[in-house]
């Protein structure tokens, strides 16, 4: 929770945010201090206002205030965040955008594991649009012991490869790549921090915001 959030999801001036932002502040065991001007609410009102806004708010409003929260982490890149909103949306075209964004960037093993049900439950009409979705999708199949499943889906980017346009092309050799020095069987972070670098180093990055899969 940040000034800037409040006055862009709440549409008020600035001045009303910091306000806003110091009126919750001294009421106490409300808002915990993360640092450089960054709030979180405490586990109790968290839940204690989840409650309120489903049980009072209307449904469209909020799911305009979800969808204002969404656009606000995307333009500041913070896909997870934006994932939580679209998600919330239930807007499955935005999960899947999110989700290809995140995967754009070096991950972390943590962060990586947390996509699993997104990954695992998105319709093939999502999978054909974003090569690196695929590419997720098995390595966690693959972390789970499921090998036909994980060869299918080398065999979906076989067939994506064979029918795209040439600029794509180039996005799904480098998620063949990574799938092959990955390999089906356990992964570990050290595994995950590895392929990601030499396939860097065999394709590269598209650009310095899409590092690692692009």
């Amino acid at each position: 929770l940040t000034e800037e959030l409040v006055w862009t999801i709440l549409d008020m001036p600035s001045e009303k945010a910091r306000e806003f932002i110091q009126m919750l502040r001294m009421k106490g065991s409300i808002l915990d201090d993360c640092g450089n001007g960054c709030w979180q609410f405490t586990p109790l009102f968290r839940r204690f206002l989840a409650r309120i806004i489903y049980k009072y708010m209307d449904q469209e409003k909020m799911k305009a205030l979800y969808n204002r929260a969404m656009h606000y982490y995307e333009d500041k890149k913070n896909y997870f965040a934006a994932l939580k909103f679209a998600d919330l949306l239930k807007n499955r075209e935005q999960i899947a955008l999110q989700i290809d964004r995140l995967l754009s960037q070096k991950l972390g093993y943590d962060v990586f594991l947390s996509l699993e049900e997104y990954c695992l439950h998105l319709s093939d009409v999502y999978l054909e649009e974003y090569p690196r979705l695929v590419m997720a999708k098995a390595m966690l199949q693959a972390m789970e012991g499921d090998l036909p499943a994980f060869r299918k889906c080398e065999q979906f980017l076989n067939r994506m490869l064979e029918n795209c346009l040439p600029e794509k092309g180039r996005q799904i050799r480098k998620c063949q790549l990574f799938l092959k020095l990955i390999g089906p069987g356990g992964m570990t972070p050290e595994l995950l921090e590895e392929a990601q670098e030499l396939a860097d180093q065999v394709l590269g990055g598209e650009n310095m915001d899409n590092p690692t899969f692009s």
